[in-house]
């Protein structure tokens, strides 16, 4: 009997632990890019600035908070229609290579790396650091043309008081995402 309650204990334990309660955002706005094909949805008293192109790559950034916290989404071609986890590594080894060329600093690898779900979609996040301080993380969805790496970068770090808010805030505009396609 006793084996059988722990067992129920776990198995419990274990399904709260991949349950996601959909975040609360009937009060947000949301942005549609229809150039791309994707929407998400943004705290209220937060701001999204339109498209701009740097380097070749398709940016948006977005200040989902008044009081802080950055994320930005960019976007890439996906002309072999790469999964998310494959497009990453395929960035990952091409960034290696410029580093042997001389082409660039080392790369950072990140701390942890898991594939990740997004209204059903599967996607790609990448945690760690950058420049040894602040935290960031990469989550690369695709609908097979595109990718898009929507990040979340937080320059003061772990010292930031309000990591674990702006995090929160980053897990509910992400699992917003949508390709309309």
């Amino acid at each position: 009997m006793k084996k059988i309650l722990i067992f129920i204990v776990l198995a419990v334990v274990a399904l709260l632990a991949f349950i996601r309660i959909k975040p609360k955002t009937s009060d947000w706005k949301t942005y549609i890019n229809s150039e791309y094909s994707y929407s998400f949805e943004y705290p209220d008293n937060g701001k999204v600035v339109p498209p701009e192109t740097s380097n070749g790559y398709t940016f948006v950034y977005i200040y989902p908070n008044s009081d802080g916290g950055k994320m930005n989404i960019r976007v890439f071609d996906n002309p072999n229609s790469l999964s998310a986890k494959d497009f990453y590594k395929s960035l990952a080894k091409e960034a290696e290579n410029d580093f042997k060329a001389g082409n660039r600093p080392p790369p950072i690898p990140p701390k942890s790396e898991d594939e990740i779900e997004v209204n059903g979609l599967i996607g790609y996040q990448t945690r760690g650091n950058f420049a040894g301080d602040g935290s960031i993380r990469h989550t690369y969805l695709t609908d097979g043309n595109i990718v898009l790496d929507v990040s979340y970068y937080d320059e003061v770090g772990p010292n930031d008081p309000n990591t674990d808010k702006y995090l929160e805030v980053f897990e509910q505009i992400l699992h917003t995402f949508r390709f309309s396609n």
